[in-house]
């Protein structure tokens, strides 16, 4: 079994019901998260969809 923290199941949650790239679930997560969560949160969502690829629960984003 993954623990997953609070992030990392929020992010999991909007690949669930449609995100498909960074920029919008950084949208969705600071609006979720409220003022002043955006400060690096581009840089964490970016770290968690990475560990998200590595583990395979992710497909990379194709190249257009």
């Amino acid at each position: 079994m993954v623990a997953l923290d609070a992030l990392e199941a929020a992010v999991a949650g909007c690949f669930e019901s449609g995100s498909r790239d960074l920029k919008t679930l950084t949208q969705e997560l600071d609006a979720d998260l409220g003022p002043g969560a955006g400060d690096g949160l581009g840089e964490q969502l970016q770290a968690i969809i990475e560990d998200f690829v590595a583990r395979g629960w992710l497909q990379p984003a194709e190249p257009m």
